[in-house]
């Protein structure tokens, strides 16, 4: 994650197609990623997660800190980089 960060990549999301099982330890990893992007100004999104890992989410209430989307393309649509908006007029 700093790698991505130090690049300024901050807006991440996590493809969870082939995730079959998610134990504490790992839900407290997406957390941890999620609190590194958030303090470098970034965020996190998870898509196609597996309806055991979508259930462990809900159980735990991640889902109301990370937007959980059932494809990567739903996940991509409106979350373009922090900057990219900058200097454009509407």
């Amino acid at each position: 994650m700093e790698g991505m960060i130090a690049a300024r990549q901050t807006r991440v999301i996590f493809d969870m197609a082939g995730v079959t099982h998610a134990d504490s330890a790992a839900i407290g990893a997406i957390v941890r990623c999620l609190t590194k992007l958030k303090s470098a100004g970034g965020a996190l999104r998870i898509a196609a997660a597996q309806p055991m890992i979508e259930y462990s989410l809900k159980l735990t209430r991640v889902d109301i800190l990370i937007e959980i989307f059932p494809t990567v393309d739903q996940a991509a649509k409106g979350f373009s980089a922090p900057d990219e908006s900058a200097g454009r007029q509407v």
